[in-house]
């Protein structure tokens, strides 16, 4: 019992770290689409780093959040 439940948590972890660098090159080229106006327009703004991420950032990679789920 104990080595079957060993067996399955490196399953898991092998699953998780190999499906991770798909996801991280796919969030990357989410981000780079972003058009560079945005966080401009923020700075100028004097948006918080907070509301650039979660007014810019979050909304720009939702479709690629959505595609990963």
């Amino acid at each position: 019992s104990d080595v079957c439940s060993s067996d399955l948590l490196s399953t898991i972890i092998m699953s998780v770290w190999s499906g991770t660098g798909f996801c991280v090159i796919l969030y990357q080229a989410a981000l780079a689409n972003v058009n560079t106006a945005y966080y401009e327009s923020a700075e100028i703004d004097g948006a918080s780093n907070a509301r650039v991420f979660f007014s810019i950032s979050l909304p720009a990679v939702s479709p690629t959040t959505f595609y990963l789920l």
